[in-house]
């Protein structure tokens, strides 16, 4: 996990990000998508991996498809 840092922080900023347009804690955004409220935590906090399955539950909790969602992260790890 350590090889990509960058990419784990860029994830992270990018579901923080939605979570908060989305105007949800991150416990709804847990309960949503069938994790814990500290799974989001250490995502948002670029500390964790995740599954593409995951992700794709992440992204329809907050309202998003997958594609957008990875455009998002794909645009955060460019700058």
């Amino acid at each position: 996990m350590t090889a990509f840092p960058h990419f784990y922080r860029c994830l992270g900023e990018t579901i923080r990000t939605n979570r908060k347009k989305a105007a949800v804690s991150q416990m709804v955004l847990a309960e949503r998508a069938g994790v814990t409220r500290r799974f989001i935590q250490e995502l948002e906090n670029g500390r964790s991996n995740i599954s593409l399955h995951t992700l794709m539950r992440l992204s329809a909790a907050l309202g998003m498809t997958l594609s957008d969602m990875c455009a998002q992260i794909e645009t955060a790890l460019k700058s």
